[in-house]
């Protein structure tokens, strides 16, 4: 995040990051509610299952993406 948020123009890189820190911190939280709720619906192996799915899922996805950022502002 820090490196993105370099890369923003000088002016708004204080905010680029605060609000990326933010959007992290909300979506650990959302997840973690959704996911107490699935797990006492479906249990904890299915839930378990599940979730290595996902991350065998995101670790395939991040591998094809381009190796280099590019920022809106610059």
């Amino acid at each position: 995040m820090m490196h993105l948020s370099q890369a923003a123009p000088h002016t708004i890189q204080m905010t680029h990051y605060a609000m990326l820190a933010t959007t992290e911190v909300l979506g650990k939280l959302m997840f973690g509610s959704i996911v107490g709720s699935v797990a006492d619906e479906f249990g904890y192996n299915l839930t378990f299952s599940f979730l290595l799915l996902m991350t065998f899922l995101v670790a395939v996805m991040s591998s094809n993406q381009p190796k280099k950022i590019k920022c809106l502002g610059s």
